[in-house]
């Protein structure tokens, strides 16, 4: 609505619209995942071809916004939010104070225009008046970018493992396969979502959305799917405990025919299976970030081989890393005795970046309170 306020004749304009009863709708900027059906993976390519034309919002979508895996993605909601918030390229400021943001008028009402070419077929003609004179080429560029496409996400987002074991394993033969594809088989496709979920569990945890998912794909699957193939994969990435535990959890929180009272539903649970649910309903949606630290630390403290990890202790070890770290850069593999200028380099770059410094802050923060829970818990 600033944006009204900012001019006395838009203001005029919307009131007589009203007067007249006109009805009038407000779209806010950072939902637009809800005019795609939450597909955020695809409104994220539409965002990307919307601002192709400006570089400096093509870094910043890559440097902020996008992951190695794009299903890690905030929610669209968080990451269009984040980044009206923090637009890269600032215009002049009004009279009431406030800054433009250069090119946003035209990126929102191209991506708008975009996400009902794509998904809303119903609509056959989307009629846009602006001010804007460059907002057309903003529009054609990203037609252009999108041109031809039969869906938007792009062959590069394939989650790939070893090459013999996906070939020979994951598409053996259910799916349509054929020249240039091959598709998982439903026993592979949900090995994949579990991994996918354990990955998030043990991380910074994941939240109750990530239960019903499976419920979901149970529901629609389980009669057909070969549980023994399944559990012995598991067992080799070592998560066919939580395979099983998710799977008879997701049933007894979600069966539509099981009725409890609290206290009923409790004792129909195991002590595992409590303490999971407990787990989940604690973790946010995606995960929070001291769940993050709390997993970090346990998993130092495996590593160690000790009873207790002292926080001194921790960041010693963020500060200075284990190989298991630098086996990911082949140059220090191949030569270790760099590892110190990385060490060096790690630290300068803290010194000069307020968002990594912000990131370190937070994370003391969260290893204070992991430490508060524990001595509480030990108290008890």
């Amino acid at each position: 609505m600033e944006e009204i306020e900012d001019s006395e004749y838009r203001s005029v304009y919307v009131e007589q619209l009203i007067s007249n009863g006109y009805p009038l709708y407000w779209i806010d900027e950072t939902k637009y995942g809800a005019l795609v059906g939450d597909e955020d993976i695809n409104l994220y390519y539409i965002v990307e071809a919307a601002v192709s034309k400006v570089s400096e919002l093509m870094r910043y979508l890559r440097r902020n916004v996008r992951k190695a895996d794009l299903l890690d993605m905030d929610s669209s909601e968080e990451w269009l939010k984040q980044m009206y918030d923090e637009w890269p390229i600032s215009g002049r400021t009004l009279s009431t104070g406030r800054v433009l943001k250069k090119n946003a008028g035209e990126i929102s009402l191209t991506i708008l225009a975009e996400v009902f070419a794509w998904y809303h077929d119903d609509v056959d003609t989307l009629m846009i008046y602006t001010q804007d004179t460059d907002a057309h080429e903003f529009q054609t560029s990203a037609e252009q970018k999108l041109k031809g496409k039969e869906r938007l996400i792009p062959d590069e987002i394939v989650h790939t493992g070893d090459a013999n074991h996906a070939v020979n394993n994951a598409c053996g033969g259910k799916g349509k396969n054929t020249s240039y594809g091959y598709h998982m088989s439903d026993e592979d496709f949900y090995i994949y979502i579990t991994s996918h979920a354990y990955k998030h569990y043990s991380g910074s945890g994941t939240g109750l959305r990530t239960l019903l998912d499976f419920y979901a794909y149970l529901n629609a699957k389980e009669a057909t799917l070969d549980f023994d193939y399944i559990q012995a994969e598991c067992k080799k990435l070592g998560i066919d405990d939580f395979e099983q535990h998710n799977r008879i959890l997701c049933r007894k929180v979600f069966a539509p025919q099981q009725t409890y009272d609290l206290a009923s539903f409790k004792q129909s649970l195991s002590a595992d299976e409590l303490e999971m649910l407990q787990y989940y309903l604690s973790s946010g949606v995606y995960g929070t970030f001291d769940r993050m630290v709390a997993n970090r630390m346990e998993k130092q403290k495996k590593a160690d081989g000790k009873k207790n990890l002292s926080k001194l202790s921790y960041y010693r070890h963020r500060v200075f890393p284990g190989m298991e770290l630098y086996e990911n850069y082949p140059l220090l593999v191949k030569h270790k005795w760099l590892i110190p200028a990385y060490w060096c380099y790690r630290i300068v770059r803290l010194l000069f970046s307020k968002k990594r410094r912000d990131y370190v802050l937070c994370e003391v923060k969260a290893v204070e309170k992991v430490a508060v829970r524990k001595n509480n818990t030990k108290a008890k």
